[in-house]
């Protein structure tokens, strides 16, 4: 079975129909989860040279990060709930 990403599979699910709002969401969660790691490496950072400010700012940008990946799965699975209904009033 060959590999396909994950913008194939999304439109392939979709009945051939690419969305872009499915693409702009992965980029919420993969900033997001990027946002988290900076975050995360600066806090460490900060705890390794006994900076505090760096310790606080990594905690801020890991904290920004996780609003942002969960802004991304919300609006997913919102635009997920639209197509459904699109589709069934389409059938009905």
């Amino acid at each position: 079975m060959p590999h396909r990403t994950s913008s194939q599979v999304s439109t392939i699910s979709q009945g051939g129909q690419s969305t872009l709002g499915n693409m702009n969401m992965n980029l919420d969660r993969i900033e997001g989860n990027w946002k988290q790691l900076k975050g995360n490496i600066q806090q460490q950072w900060g705890k390794l040279t006994c900076n505090q400010l760096d310790v606080v700012l990594g905690k801020r940008q890991r904290i920004a990060g996780r609003l942002q990946e969960i802004y991304g799965i919300v609006k997913d699975e919102n635009n997920s709930r639209k197509n459904v209904n699109k589709q069934i009033e389409q059938a009905g």
